[in-house]
């Protein structure tokens, strides 16, 4: 019986190769306009870890993977992950201990558990909420890399 890891086709150098000059090729004049922060553009010319991830995710079809790497690019600037801090958070956020990861599904892989109790619903806030849950996943994958 195959496990949930084994359903994620596997990602060549190849590929990842290819994926990355489609990007390049594709959003030239984005990365030129500055859509993107700059040290994401050089984490995607150098990682190809992180540019397998897309493909990963995306059972190898390049076209969702360009996509989604466009997207996630520009969403990271928008929200300024680069620059989000433990400090630069909201001392509430920490507090409620509504976000956290703690244990392991049965594949190994660690699992984010949201209390959605615990947060407010607050549209002022809707920004630092997200960057919050951001700060969380980047957090993550520094330490956990793939």
């Amino acid at each position: 019986m195959a496990s949930a890891v084994d359903e994620y086709p596997a990602t060549t150098p190849e590929a990842v190769h290819e994926l990355r000059r489609l990007f390049f090729d594709k959003h030239k004049d984005d990365v030129e306009k500055e859509i993107y922060d700059r040290r994401d553009v050089e984490r995607f010319e150098k990682d190809d870890l992180y540019v397998g991830l897309f493909l990963r995710a995306r059972y190898n079809h390049v076209e969702l993977a360009l996509e989604a790497i466009h997207e996630s690019l520009a969403w990271r600037k928008e929200i300024a992950i680069r620059e989000i801090s433990h400090e630069n958070l909201l001392h509430e956020f920490h507090e409620l201990g509504a976000i956290h990861f703690r244990g392991k599904d049965k594949c190994g892989r660690s699992l984010l558990w949201v209390t959605a109790g615990k947060h407010k619903k607050n549209h002022a806030l809707l920004l630092e909420q997200k960057r919050f849950l951001a700060w969380h996943f980047e957090q993550f994958f520094q330490s956990h890399p793939g």
